[in-house]
């Protein structure tokens, strides 16, 4: 998956991520509708890493729109979300 040039990842979600957060990530379809998928995430502290397979429908909308939105909560208090976003 490309990288993205974002914005920096706030502490709250690398610890979130750091401790098996249940993650979304947002895309664009082509039509500018979101798209929302529950994936596997991880973090090497500075970035986080998506977990995908070259071809999905997450992986085509980042390539072509690389606008996305994360949001991160943690298993035991899911109302209570970390989000961050790309500019």
């Amino acid at each position: 998956m490309p990288q993205t040039d974002g914005m920096e990842v706030p502490d709250r979600v690398i610890d979130l991520l750091r401790n098996n957060g249940i993650t979304y990530l947002a895309t664009l379809m082509p039509d500018g509708s979101p798209q929302l998928t529950q994936t596997w995430v991880d973090t090497d502290g500075e970035f986080v890493i998506i977990n995908t397979v070259d071809g999905h429908q997450k992986v085509r909308n980042i390539r072509r729109d690389p606008r996305v939105a994360v949001t991160v909560s943690a298993p035991d208090n899911p109302t209570q979300p970390a989000v961050t976003r790309t500019a």
